[in-house]
């Protein structure tokens, strides 16, 4: 049977002295309790430590290969393969004069194998852990990384006592497998799934090397550790290659970034080291704390982040600024919802039949008509909701380990490099080769339950690799190693590719092929940080989030500076990855370290933190939330002070860093204006939360437009040539005019051509609320504005809602979002009035009553977006202020002149959670409108096309022009040409009588008039022509679903065969919203007789129903009830 062998790195830690300090790391022991789920505290308290230290001796630790550590997903959740459960763990030791080496082996987990040679281990609880162990262990992906947690498993404490205090040099060798039937990854695997299995686990292997040997059907996992001294770092013939360096680094070397996200503490580090300021202490004057300023530093994070939007765009500063903001919150999907869309065909597919255009013996393809499309049902998640990221500490110079995530880093490709077999048989100097079955006794593993003959072949290799068993150390100059013992060290050098000569390994030889250096480790002091102790005091800002000033995306200090003292101490821990490093993506491996001070938000809520525990496959909800603290806190807002930081190993050695000489350097989204050793904390919500902003009815009404509902009230469309600003109805008709007035400062004037009412105004002549609202304020605006003296009179609302809509429109890409439907590049820009409801939504399970009447600031639109249309807003349907979307567009509306108080130029406003607000908008037609909370990202929500597009290829700009001539006859006028429709000419003959006339283009020919002409006052208007006309798929009603709503029999959904034969049930709304646009025609099929058509019908307050009426009998309620599945 072949195996494959996988290199695992083997450290190993030898304690002298037995007063060092070491951090408490073992986990506890899961058990579920009796009376079902319970919260249990698994994880170590931070800064705890062993009360009895480390014993004497050699502790071994090896990591698994990086492949069995990384999850696969299956359809529920992540799988992680299955470890190796059998490992053989063997020691070489003795004097340098002795003739072979001593032996001593373990099996593991204890009592795995009999008659183990030498003293047996000592007694060592395992517990039992069903199904297979994995990486997770009993549940935390960073188990296997603490020395405590695997012992008998993939660690050992070996306490020397058998060896004695004399001199010598200590060699360990492990090996592993599995034992338990199927759990090895190779198993049953033919020779295509092999390599593709290896090319996944990120392994590799030389196929020339292995030849014609068959697929390896098990793997064998390898490591040593070489030349240890013991009792002291140094041993009789090794010189000082017993010396053993110290990896673990001094806390005045590390230096500590603080940021928002890990890319923002990166490029913190990176810019302060260009810098050149020693650990980044800087005048805090500057702008942003690092070397080039505040942009300098977006760009180098949204760099690192891999997310920087196109520079090329006008707008990318405020793309590049929104991605940063958004990069600071995590999301999860909403509950998911279902619904009936419209599934275009594919284009009809080419096949083969029929004489082609070669000839008959050359076919040629034969279209195949396909259906035009069809109803489908799509299942899709709910909005997601969004949570703050913790801050994240980055540490430089902590001593990254490359135990965990480094295996492949001995070759340019990244790979681990694999063998089949053992070749190793010496490693030394012609002729002195010395061979490393030499320095072993004959046959040292028999009768051990060890894959044979690996093991033995790789403890043979061992001995010809480790510099403590050469055996010239007898001969060896005092103070030197001897020549076969330096030779070995040699090989030490593939490690650190910087420190291995240019001509390669040179001055030894090496009988065989050399393993990974990976499995090949040099004495030293072992240092394997993986997690992170930290305390913070919390102190808040006396007024909460009103302490705070929303800025253009988040919010930056404005009020008292947060309380003296912390409120809360809060306590964690948290595992260190090389995140950072990998972000980075430099060549050559940078020592940094990231974790992420994590939970602070349920910290601050009181939440409970520990892992629930119960019986596996218990259905048992989980144990119930405590209630909330007194100190319970909804919206976060203040600062944090770092207390204490400390870096903590596998071993549980550590490095204590605050307070101690590391500098901390912050980056610029946690600077903080008051004392350097405050952290801003800026405001945030504790629990998930997202910004709800929908489309509502046109109508006033508060359902949501969807399903062929609109959005749109009406249209304004201020005309360039006379002041005026022209209304028309969501359909595109024109509904009249506001329009400056010398005397009477703003009139209403009713579109021309309809009857007109004495004392008619926008109430009456404006069907639409919503409309009629918003053209009612400017006239009230204005009438007050007459009653002022001269000296206190401001712009007139009117020409103040010009200016505004003007001076925004400047910043919004026309063109590109609203299409060419309408004239507005000759006529006027039309401006869409939409309704929309606004809220902020919590999902806070403990629904505090301070978060209902919290009151958050909220700014709607973005300059700097050129996709954003928002020209301004009125919010809670207080149509008498005009809210601008930037208090730089009302300066430059005013131009010198004073506003009326009818424009806000504040561009926020306040929103309670939990309290959906009204907004009318005032939009650029098919554009987007964004939503700047500063507690959440930014949103965007856009027009749908479907919603403006036909209205404004009817609106129809109406010009007020006069005195012209005109032929009684002929009215005959320069009009542009080449435009779809006809122009009208409205006059009137009298006060109350209107007259249109048809208009003739006039042209480049001289015709005299044939008789008098008249001057005439009157109304230019284009009327549009009609848009094609395309007809509808017709799909067959078979069967409805319907229930009693106030004891009367209603259809609530049609089932609708496809024209593929496949069913779909379709709810009302979105049947009638599917006709309405004219994308299907629906017929009720009958048992006899012709299918009768479906109809929608708008009911009084907005509700739409269908009917297929025929011969006074509805056709839908004589189709069958339609059946579930």
């Amino acid at each position: 049977m072949s195996r494959l062998l996988v290199p695992v790195q083997l450290d190993v830690l030898v304690v002298r002295d037995e007063r060092e300090r070491w951090a408490a790391t073992a986990m506890t022991q899961p058990v579920a309790g009796a009376g079902g789920p319970r919260r249990q505290r698994l994880a170590p308290e931070p800064f705890t430590e062993l009360a009895d230290g480390r014993p004497p001796g050699a502790h071994l630790h090896w990591a698994v290969p990086d492949a069995l550590t990384r999850a696969g997903r299956d359809a529920v959740e992540p799988v992680f393969p299955v470890l190796p459960d059998r490992w053989l763990v063997v020691r070489l030791s003795g004097p340098a004069t002795a003739p072979t080496r001593t032996v001593r082996t373990w099996l593991l987990p204890p009592g795995s194998g009999p008659g183990l040679p030498g003293p047996g281990l000592p007694d060592i609880e395992l517990p039992d852990l069903t199904p297979p162990l994995t990486a997770l262990g009993p549940g935390d992906p960073a188990w296997t990384a603490a020395y405590d947690n695997v012992l008998g498993r993939f660690a050992l404490y070996d306490d020397l006592l058998d060896v004695g205090r004399a001199a010598q040099s200590i060699a360990y060798l492990v090996c592993g497998w599995y034992g338990r039937a199927g759990a090895d990854p190779l198993t049953g695997v033919d020779e295509a799934r092999f390599w593709t299995l290896l090319e996944e686990f990120g392994w590799s292997l030389d196929r020339r090397s292995s030849g014609a040997d068959p697929v390896p059907t098990s793997c064998l996992f390898h490591g040593s550790a070489v030349a240890i001294g013991w009792p002291l770092p140094r041993w009789p013939g090794g010189g000082d290659l017993g010396a053993e360096a110290e990896a673990r680094p001094a806390p005045a070397e590390v230096v500590v970034a603080v940021g928002d996200t890990t890319a923002a503490a990166v490029a913190t580090l990176a810019l302060t080291a260009e810098d050149g300021t020693a650990g980044g202490r800087r005048d805090r004057d500057e702008a942003s704390g690092v070397a080039g300023g505040p942009l300098v530093h977006r760009l180098t994070e949204s760099a690192l982040l891999g997310t920087p939007d196109r520079l090329d765009l006008p707008d990318w500063p405020a793309r590049l600024d929104a991605a940063l903001h958004r990069a600071r919150f995590g999301h999860r999907p909403g509950r998911p919802v279902t619904e009936v869309v419209w599934q275009p065909s594919p284009p009809s597919a080419p096949v083969v039949g029929g004489p082609g255009p070669d000839g008959p013996g050359f076919p040629g393809p034969v279209p195949i008509p396909a259906p035009h499309g069809r109803l489908v049902e799509v299942r899709r998640p709910g909005p997601r909701t969004w949570h703050a990221k913790d801050p994240v500490v980055v540490l430089q110079g902590a001593g990254r380990g490359f135990r965990h995530g480094g295996d492949g880093r001995f070759t340019p490709t990244g790979h681990l490099v694999c063998r089949t077999t053992v070749t190793v048989l010496g490693v030394g100097i012609p002729p002195k080769l010395g061979l490393g079955a030499e320095a072993l006794p004959d046959d040292p593993l028999a009768g051990l339950p060890v894959p044979a003959p690996d093991c033995a072949n790789l403890l043979v290799e061992l001995a010809a690799t480790d510099p403590g068993s050469a055996p010239d150390l007898a001969s060896a100059p005092p103070g030197r190693p001897s020549p076969l013992a330096a030779a070995r060290a040699r090989l030490w050098l593939l490690r650190d590719p910087d420190a291995l000569p240019s001509g390669g390994l040179t001055g030894v030889t090496v009988v065989g092929a050399l393993p990974s250096p990976l499995a090949l480790t040099p004495p030293g002091r072992p240092w394997a940080p993986f997690r992170l102790d930290w305390s913070l005091g919390y102190l808040p800002s006396p007024a909460g989030v009103h302490d705070w000033r929303l800025d253009d995306l988040d919010f930056v200090p404005a009020g008292a500076a947060p309380a003296a003292k912390p409120t809360h101490l809060l306590t964690g821990s948290t595992v260190l990855t090389a995140h950072a490093a990998t972000m980075a993506e430099q060549d050559t491996p940078l020592d940094l370290l990231s974790g992420s001070l994590a939970d602070l938000a349920a910290r601050l809520r009181g939440d409970p933190l520990d892992p629930v525990v119960r019986e596996r496959g218990s259905p048992v909800a989980d144990p119930p939330a405590p209630a909330a603290p007194e100190d319970f806190v909804a919206v976060r807002a203040g600062a944090l002070r770092l207390l204490r930081l400390r870096v903590v190993d596998g071993w549980g050695r550590f490095v204590d860093l605050v307070p101690g000489p590391a500098p901390v350097v912050p980056s610029p989204g946690v600077q903080s204006p008051g004392p350097p050793d405050l952290l801003a904390f800026p405001p945030r919500f504790t629990a998930p939360a997202r910004v709800s902003m929908r489309f509502t009815d046109g109508a006033g009404g508060t359902a949501e437009a969807v399903d062929g509902t609109t959005p749109i009230a009406g249209y304004l469309l201020a005309s360039p040539l006379d002041g005026s600003v022209e209304l028309f109805d969501a359909d595109g008709g024109g509904l009249g005019r506001l329009r400056p007035d010398p005397v009477a400062g703003t009139v209403w004037e009713a579109e021309p051509g309809t009857a007109a009412q004495v004392g008619g105004g926008p109430d009456r002549d404006v069907p639409n609320t919503v409309l009629a609202a918003v053209a009612d304020r400017v006239l009230a605006a204005d009438r007050g504005l007459r009653a002022l003296p001269a000296h206190l009179r401001t712009l007139p609302a009117l020409e103040a809602l010009r200016r505004v809509l003007d001076v925004t429109r400047m910043t919004v890409d026309e063109v590109g979002a609203a299409g060419t439907e309408h004239l507005g590049l000759l006529l006027g820009h039309p401006v869409a009035v939409v309704r929309a409801r606004l809220a902020v939504e919590v999902e806070d399970p403990r629904r505090p009553p301070a978060l209902a009447v919290t009151a958050l600031p909220v700014r709607l639109g973005v300059l700097g977006h050129l996709q954003d249309g928002l020209l301004g807003a009125f919010v809670a349907d207080e149509h008498g202020r005009l809210l601008v979307v930037d208090p730089a567009v009302a300066d430059l509306a005013g131009d010198g002149a004073t506003l009326p108080a009818y424009v806000n130029p504040s561009a926020t406003f306040t929103v309670q959670p939990g309290s959906p607000v009204m907004l009318t908008l005032l939009m650029v037609p098919g554009s987007r409108v964004h939503v700047t909370t500063g507690l959440l990202p930014r949103k965007a929500v856009a027009l749908e096309r479907s919603w403006t597009a036909p209205a404004l290829a009817r609106i129809s700009p109406t010009v007020r022009r006069g005195p012209v001539l005109r032929d009684p006859a002929v009215t005959r006028l320069p009009v542009p040409g080449r435009v779809r429709g006809s122009w009208s000419w409205h006059r009137r003959a009298d006060p109350w009588t209107w007259i249109s006339d048809e208009v003739v283009p006039a042209t480049a020919e001289a015709l005299p008039p044939t008789g008098p002409l008249e001057a005439s006052d009157g109304w230019l208007r284009l009327n549009r022509g009609p848009d094609p006309d395309y007809p509808a798929l017709p799909l067959d009603v078979t069967c409805v679903r319907t229930t009693l709503i106030d004891g009367v029999r209603t259809v609530v959904a049609v089932g609708v065969n496809n024209a593929d034969g496949s069913h779909v049930r379709v709810p009302v709304a979105q049947a009638a919203g599917l006709l309405e646009v004219r994308r299907l025609g629906l017929r009720a099929r009958r048992p006899s007789g012709p299918p009768v058509p479906v109809r929608v019908i708008r009911r009084a307050d907005g509700s739409r129903s269908l009917r297929a009426v025929q011969d006074g009998v509805d056709a839908l309620l004589a189709l069958p009830e339609c059946r579930d599945g």
